[in-house]
């Protein structure tokens, strides 16, 4: 675990670091050796010190240090049209596109705040869907839809009817079911694993 210490937002000192020795994979003699490679190998990430989320760079660790600056320093950025408060000039640039909302659909109007949900909606017109299920290969849209599509191919049901005791892959499919139980009461659980 490598863990650092920050003065006012930016690296000034390593108090500890250790990296774990990488294992290493000998070849079997094939000829085609290119020497030890790593096995199972996973980058040291470095936690901040104010509420751990985890980095790969120190920069990227400094450049978040930023945002636990004293609020009475007066880096933070407002919104002028709502008020908001943003840590930085780019989180407040990304904050003020969900009022210009400056992607829109060239098919029907529509106006969305990132390219991303744009492409996602010009999908609905097009009705090109990417994200085919390896499984099934039932294809989606979203990759969002594609995600909750796999659960229904895992074998632990995670949400149980408390009424009927029937369990599902998904809480949105519980919720369906649960329209049409005629046990009471209607509440969903999840199944502890």
């Amino acid at each position: 675990m490598c863990s650092d210490s920050l003065q006012t937002g930016t690296l000034t000192t390593w108090r500890e670091v250790e990296i774990p020795p990488t294992p290493v994979q000998k070849s079997a003699g094939t000829g085609d050796d290119k020497g030890p490679q790593p096995v199972n190998f996973k980058p040291c990430r470095i936690p901040c010190v104010e509420c751990g989320r985890t980095y790969a760079t120190i920069g990227a660790l400094a450049k978040h240090a930023k945002t636990h600056d004293d609020p009475e320093s007066g880096t933070k950025f407002n919104c002028k049209i709502c008020k908001k408060e943003c840590s930085s000039l780019g989180a407040l640039r990304m904050h003020i596109r969900t009022h210009t909302l400056p992607c829109e659909c060239h098919i029907c109007g529509k106006a969305f705040s990132r390219t991303w949900l744009l492409q996602g909606h010009i999908r609905t017109h097009t009705g090109e869907k990417p994200y085919q299920c390896t499984v099934c290969s039932r294809a989606f849209a979203d990759r969002s839809n594609l995600r909750a599509h796999m659960q229904t191919h895992e074998t632990v049901k995670r949400y149980s009817c408390v009424s009927c005791e029937k369990t599902f892959s998904r809480i949105s499919l519980l919720k369906r079911h649960q329209v049409h139980c005629d046990s009471m009461p209607k509440v969903a659980e999840q199944v502890s694993l």
